[in-house]
């Protein structure tokens, strides 16, 4: 069976590589590879630089729990692997005011609860009129995306993956080869298949900061490397009145420091103002809080200002899919001809949730063409991440 990938994006380079590992025959059709499609200014839904966490935190999923088991042990394949840029961090989740246990959370890594009345910890970053901190500390994969992603595709390529190149539309779907489709267009799905669910699309905006050249004064008394940040909701609101999060993931080369989930439509223009006040950072208009507070957490953790360092503002588009409903779209279709796989609708978490979805896609695939026995290939790293993907999904239960 010839399967075909649609979509260059994180989870169709993914989806295509761990099926490739699998045995199966795989060609990824894509019009670009997003490594090659623009400059980084460029107003895009797929981000060179995502914060590239791997926690669900921004996205409706079913079974949260497992798709970061799946996603944290399937990235250990590459963790510590030379050029991969995939690493382990201590990082933690802090809220102003006492959270709701997100389904996560059980399956994090070496995870230490804050105290339950808001004393927080001493070393962690904390807006200075806060009156509590909460939230949890764990071991967060991260991954320096530009890096990894020419990285996949090389390993696709050398896996005998096949790239063809065409500009998709619906009008050209009879084009399209294979035996079985996986739908990995993310924002575009909608307008080459059939999908009700309602989409929404937030503007964001990261800052790229340029860390010391002499080096940084980390604190040696800060028990973490990154973190997302909930303020009160008075301090930095999101649109609707709720507290809005900030970030702060740094690079081997850059900073990256957020941010802001603005409604937008999919052209990126805003659909509400932003809330004042505002700050115009090289002639980008930001939320005040984002720039001032993360400056002062920054700050308490590396000695460095951030406002004094060189950055540049980048704008990107999240496409969220049925927020309030079913969320990421993993489902098989017969359409009463070539059957599709849909994997898309990941909004902010595309490298989060990229292995675990490919996973889910490759079950679905072998449980419903019955596939013959499973055919790893004789590479070094395609027999691990097989072997690896193998057990997990004879781990899971087969009712989920």
């Amino acid at each position: 069976m010839h399967i075909v990938v649609l979509g260059g994006g994180i989870s169709g380079i993914t989806t295509a590589t761990l099926l490739q590992a699998r045995g199966h025959r795989t060609t990824l059709l894509t019009s670009s590879t997003p490594h090659q499609q623009h400059g980084a200014d460029y107003l895009r839904f797929a981000s060179l630089y995502p914060a590239a966490s791997v926690i669900p935190h921004t996205v409706h999923v079913k079974n949260e729990a497992r798709h970061t088991r799946w996603s944290q042990q399937l990235f250990d394949v590459f963790c510590g692997r030379p050029g991969w840029g995939v690493r382990i961090q201590r990082h933690a989740e802090l809220f102003e005011t006492p959270p709701p246990r997100p389904d996560y959370l059980d399956a994090l890594r070496r995870l230490t609860l804050l105290p339950e009345d808001g004393r927080g910890r001493p070393g962690l970053p904390q807006r200075g009129k806060a009156s509590g901190l909460y939230g949890w500390l764990f071991d967060m994969t991260f991954v320096e995306a530009p890096t990894y992603m020419r990285k996949l595709y090389a390993l696709y390529n050398e896996l005998g993956g096949c790239v063809q190149r065409q500009h998709l539309t619906r009008d050209r779907c009879s084009e399209w080869p294979g035996d079985l489709w996986v739908n990995c267009l993310g924002y575009a799905a909608p307008h080459l298949f059939e999908d009700k669910a309602p989409a929404t699309y937030r503007h964001g905006h990261l800052l790229h900061v340029r860390p010391p050249a002499s080096g940084t004064t980390w604190r040696k008394a800060s028990p973490i490397a990154s973190y997302n940040y909930e303020p009160a909701s008075h301090v930095y609101p999101a649109p609707g009145s709720t507290p809005g999060g900030i970030y702060f993931y740094p690079r081997q080369s850059v900073w990256v420091v957020g941010g802001t989930k603005h409604p937008a439509n999919e052209h990126g223009a805003y659909t509400a103002p932003l809330r004042e006040p505002t700050v115009r950072v090289h002639g980008v208009v930001i939320p005040k809080a984002m720039w001032d507070l993360n400056a002062a957490l920054i700050s308490s953790m590396t000695g460095a200002d951030i406002r004094s360092l060189p950055v540049r503002v980048v704008s990107g588009l999240r496409y969220v899919r049925d927020p309030d409903g079913k969320g990421v779209r993993l489902s098989w279709e017969d359409t009463g001809g070539r059957p599709v796989v849909h994997n898309y609708g990941h909004g902010g978490a595309g490298v989060t949730l990229s292995w675990s979805a490919a996973l889910h896609v490759a079950r679905t695939i072998e449980a419903k063409s019955k596939s013959p026995t499973l055919r790893c290939l004789s590479h070094p790293i395609a027999g691990t991440l097989c072997n690896a993907s193998q057990k997990l999904l004879e781990e899971a239960p087969a009712s989920e």
